[in-house]
């Protein structure tokens, strides 16, 4: 009953963002190796519980699952990068390393200088 209760408050809670979030800032790609992960950690969650509940308790295993939310609710809040208001190009860029930002926004913007220089003109 515990798990059912935890499982329909993380999925009203915080579960829907890594696919919203993922969805926002990687090509398909990279969607693909998120989900896979994903749904690789999820396997390994499940098959490790029962023998963690065994072992340890279900208090125990608890806190443990806690813990390792709240670690993850600090690398959330201090890594993970707003998206809201982003244009696409600005989500692009979004992870880049500064001296990519800046190689990417010059090809950028010599690509609309020259490909739109006879509408501009």
């Amino acid at each position: 009953m515990w798990a059912v209760i935890f499982v329909i408050m993380f999925e009203l809670g915080p579960g829907p963002i890594c696919w919203l979030y993922m969805s926002e800032v990687m090509n398909e790609k990279g969607v693909a190796v998120g989900t896979f992960l994903n749904w690789t950690f999820t396997m390994i969650y499940g098959l490790i519980t029962p023998i963690l509940f065994k072992q340890l308790g279900t208090s125990l295993t608890f806190i443990i699952y806690g813990s390792t939310c709240g670690v993850g609710f600090f690398f959330v809040f201090f890594f993970v990068k707003e998206t809201k208001g982003l244009s696409e190009g600005d989500l692009i860029d979004l992870y880049r390393p500064e001296d990519l930002r800046l190689k990417h926004m010059a090809q950028t913007r010599d690509t609309f200088t020259t490909d739109n220089s006879s509408v501009l003109t």
